[in-house]
């Protein structure tokens, strides 16, 4: 998460309750046809923009702030000023089929699911390609049992900002590349309960059952995998609940986070889950395996979605979250992805939110 000081929150503020305290007085002068953006201003967060001039000749100005990106920078591909994030799927050369190119990051993606490495996600010079793998049951004693490998003759689709293969694992097994501002969000759908088969009994009798979505990656020369705060020795078997670093020299390119499991029931304060994430060596290949426990996925409301992210920077985690109230029920999650605030109507009812967030290293 982008490190935010008091004096930045306190500046925004007053920019924000100037701007609006000038929204209320009634404008006599020019107003601009279009607003004029004012670029050397723009940060990675905030927009401003010239609207128009009073009659005493004073600039009159709107400015647009955002806690996350929505401008980027990209020295490396010629963008040296603050611009809109835009992210959008565009065709490509082959063996590439897709490609987004309008944020800091660039991502390439193949139609054919079994095309080996199908994903190429890059900031600049560095580089990660993926690989989806097998879906499988596990357990704490490592055993597997397979449920799929990647569909050859899964259907293909894409949009404007997401792509994927309906049935990608078996029938009612979907996969689904979406695009964020700083993200390339991987998600696992699964439409109805019985979209995955019940684990069998070693499984189940192995201790703590969990869905295991395997992908190999490949990361560019020089780029090193750092987990629990320390760098990965590309041999132990390692798990995290937080998230792994892709590092280069300077610092992290980008950042796999742990995969978020949430169902369809929103009145309920389990509707979401945290999973857990594995780093694995085979031989020369590198595995990295989401993971979501069967405890949940048996008593979720499905449709149930597994977001498996990667990301500039790293996003929600355990402190953040939401307190609400739906009709009586109260709820309250630290692991929800939610950052509604306010009255969020879901008919006939609706929530009411107070949404916290926890700023790390903050000075």
């Amino acid at each position: 998460m982008k490190i935010i000081t008091p004096k930045t929150i306190i500046t925004s503020l007053i920019l924000i309750a100037l701007c609006w305290v000038s929204s209320q007085v009634p404008f006599r002068g020019v107003t601009y046809a279009a607003p004029s953006a004012v670029k050397d201003k723009w940060t990675a967060t905030s927009r401003l923009y010239e609207i128009g001039v009073t009659a005493d000749g004073r600039k009159q100005f709107s400015l647009d702030v955002t806690i996350g990106p929505q401008n980027y920078q990209a020295p490396w591909k010629g963008v040296t000023e603050w611009t809109e994030i835009t992210p959008g799927w565009t065709t490509t050369a082959s063996p590439w089929s897709y490609r987004s190119v309008q944020a800091e990051y660039d991502v390439r993606v193949k139609q054919d699911l079994t095309a080996g490495q199908i994903v190429e996600w890059c900031r600049g010079p560095d580089c990660l390609y993926l690989q989806p793998m097998a879906l499988n049951w596990t357990n704490n004693l490592d055993q597997i049992a397979q449920i799929a490998m990647p569909d050859s003759a899964a259907s293909f689709w894409a949009s404007e900002t997401a792509l994927g293969w309906t049935n990608a694992y078996g029938t009612g097994r979907n996969l689904e590349f979406q695009l964020g501002n700083t993200s390339l969000n991987e998600w696992l759908k699964l439409p109805s309960p019985s979209s995955l088969p019940v684990p069998p009994q070693y499984i189940l009798d192995g201790g703590q059952p969990q869905l295991e979505l395997n992908f190999l990656i490949a990361p560019t020369a020089g780029i090193e995998l750092w987990v629990n705060g320390a760098l990965w020795d590309k041999k132990t078997t390692t798990d995290t609940i937080n998230y792994v670093e892709f590092r280069n020299a300077d610092s992290a390119v980008f950042y796999a986070l742990t995969p978020t499991a949430c169902g369809s029931d929103l009145t309920s304060e389990t509707n979401c889950i945290q999973g857990s994430l594995r780093l694995k060596k085979s031989g020369t290949s590198i595995y990295i395996s989401k993971r979501v426990p069967y405890s949940w996925l048996a008593q979720a409301v499905y449709p149930v979605e597994i977001d498996p992210p990667l990301d500039l920077q790293v996003g929600a985690n355990a402190d953040d979250g939401f307190r609400g109230l739906y009709g009586s029920n109260k709820l309250f999650t630290s692991s929800g992805g939610n950052a509604d605030a306010g009255r969020y109507f879901v008919s006939p009812n609706q929530f009411i939110y107070d949404a916290f967030y926890r700023f790390t290293n903050v000075t």
